[in-house]
């Protein structure tokens, strides 16, 4: 999967579940947009290689759903869709008290390719 077609992929996120938005790593200061919506971000890579030299580009993807209820519908949706694109996920979530929203965390590898 290139960069790209994370990037659709997101997009593609976004118009299925009905969100407002998403980004990559964080909305700057003051302008997020109202939920719910979604965050992605590449925070590691597990790379694969042999004689000094990356042979596999893998990276850490995290989807972050953010939203004001718990959207199980939403959740549902997006799964679908990492499921159509191949994805195996780990998910977790918590209640941010302080932002009074939901977080919703998926975990997941994906082999970058360009």
């Amino acid at each position: 999967m290139t960069l790209t077609e994370v990037n659709s992929m997101m997009a593609e996120i976004v118009q299925r579940c009905n969100l407002t938005d998403y980004t990559y790593h964080q909305f700057a200061d003051g302008s997020a947009p109202n939920l719910p919506y979604v965050i992605f971000d590449y925070p590691e890579s597990n790379n694969e290689g042999a004689d000094n030299t990356v042979w596999s580009h893998i990276s850490a993807l995290n989807i972050e759903l953010y939203t004001d209820n718990k959207e199980f519908s939403i959740e549902n949706e997006l799964e679908a869709v990492l499921k159509e694109h191949g994805f195996f996920y780990e998910k977790s979530e918590q209640y941010i008290k302080d932002e009074k929203m939901y977080e919703v965390l998926y975990q997941m590898e994906v082999v970058i390719n360009g």
